[in-house]
């Protein structure tokens, strides 16, 4: 499954975080990009999981320092713009 993160940091937090979250090395989770935009959010990553499980302790014990808040936007059914299922570098737990 795929996700849209959208975090709030700390104030001078953002580049940290986006390093943070581009370093995450848990199985079942692939991180595809991870931005610092201007707008609500700080950071918006793009990430994609195996389970709704994995996507919780990604967002709840494994986030860099900084991130004050998250949004999880979990995508109903993502596809690449030519229609195929998007390919990752997912593997079983």
């Amino acid at each position: 499954m795929r996700a849209f993160v959208l975090a709030e940091c700390a104030p001078g937090e953002a580049g940290r975080v986006v390093d943070g979250i581009l370093r995450l090395r848990i199985r079942g989770l692939s991180v595809f990009s991870a931005d610092a935009v201007i707008g609500p959010f700080d950071v918006v990553a793009v990430v994609e999981t195996l389970d709704l499980q994995t996507l919780a302790l990604a967002l709840t014990e494994n986030m860099p320092a900084g991130v004050r808040a998250t949004v999880t936007c979990v995508a109903l059914n993502p596809q690449q713009s030519d229609g195929r299922q998007p390919k990752g570098n997912l593997k079983a737990a």
